[in-house]
């Protein structure tokens, strides 16, 4: 069996004492409606960049038409 050694300190244990305590629920809940308005955000942006590229399309259609119809 392996001897272990003790040092006593005169400080108490403070660095990352947090992650030794469980997070408080109103912590987990805020927590969670963070990550839900994110994703919520993202559902939102992707619809942005869905109308953004049918402008595009829209552009070049236009493009094209007015090519076509001007070498006629």
């Amino acid at each position: 069996m392996n001897d272990l050694s003790v040092c006593i300190v005169d400080q108490p244990v403070e660095e990352d004492s947090d992650t030794f305590v469980a997070p408080d629920t109103q912590e987990l809940i805020g927590f969670v409606e963070a990550v839900w308005r994110r994703h919520r955000q993202a559902v939102v942006d992707a619809g942005q960049i869905t109308q953004i590229e049918d402008v595009v399309k829209l552009g070049r259609r236009r493009r094209q038409l007015m090519n076509y119809s001007t070498n006629k």
